[in-house]
């Protein structure tokens, strides 16, 4: 019996021991901006009996 409050202790303290402090909040980055390199024009589906798609 002993053996087993021994053991859960031990693993509770090793949990707290591994725990990470708390970081302080970081400032909010600004947001990306995509830029088009390159843009393909879209064009109508005529038929979708062999688009290969499902």
């Amino acid at each position: 019996m002993k053996k087993i409050i021994v053991v859960a202790l031990s693993v509770a303290l090793s949990t707290v021991a591994l725990a990470q402090p708390q970081k302080a909040p970081a400032q909010a980055a600004p947001e990306y901006q995509f830029t088009v390199v390159k843009e393909n024009p879209t064009t109508s589906i005529k038929n979708q009996n062999r688009s290969g798609t499902c």
